[in-house]
């Protein structure tokens, strides 16, 4: 429905009048920050608007970003009979996700595990998987948008050893994982079965 009014065949099933619920709210692009705000200091509803905190690689080094986790999407809780028009009249939103069904809310039972994933502060923090045979380009410094193929991860994860030609030889050089960004992942390597299904390089590794 269009008018902003609700009846109870938009209510989803087992839904009880006057309860708030969760439900999925369209932003304007980039505005998931300015949405969540307002519908929390304007009027007053629980809202989650989880984030990601990431590291890449620039030419001014490490960097971090901060995204929206839904691009475009964030949650409120509210009580789709009383509050629909507050919600999706509110700055920056777009409208509350529905169907011809009508509004379909999130249980419960699913925010909190999304919760407890993001925390109190609603952010996970990613870090760059950097795996050994990975070819990586560096991002700053002296060996700025060279290509290399990474050796070795040290146990933490935070530095890695990788090859390079630099100057005409090859180079093996230790960087910050973050100075480095990945652009083709090793593959690993497939060895045909034999019809009972035994990988043919470990037979013969094993007849030797």
């Amino acid at each position: 429905m269009e008018d902003g009014s609700t009846n109870s065949d938009d209510l989803p099933a087992g839904e009880v009048i006057n309860q708030r619920n969760w439900f999925c709210i369209q932003t304007h692009p980039k505005h998931e920050h300015l949405a969540a705000n307002r519908l929390i200091t304007a009027g007053g509803f629980e809202v989650f608007n989880p984030q990601m905190r990431i590291h890449r690689a620039t030419k001014r080094g490490p960097v971090w970003f901060t995204e929206s986790t839904f691009p475009g999407y964030i949650f409120a809780r509210f009580n789709l009979q009383l509050d629909l028009n507050a919600v999706r009249y509110s700055s920056s939103v777009s409208k509350v996700i529905h169907f011809n069904s009508g509004y379909p809310s999130i249980p419960d039972s699913q925010m909190n595990e999304l919760r407890t994933i993001f925390g109190a502060g609603e952010i996970v923090v990613l870090t760059q998987d950097v795996m050994v045979g990975d070819k990586v380009r560096i991002v700053g410094g002296a060996f700025h948008d060279l290509v290399a193929v990474v050796q070795q991860v040290r146990p933490a994860g935070h530095r890695i050893k990788a090859l390079l030609e630099f100057l005409g030889r090859m180079t093996t050089v230790e960087l910050d994982v973050l100075s480095v960004t990945v652009e083709e992942r090793c593959q690993p390597p497939h060895h045909p079965l034999n019809r009972e299904g035994v990988s043919v390089s470990s037979e013969v590794r094993v007849a030797r």
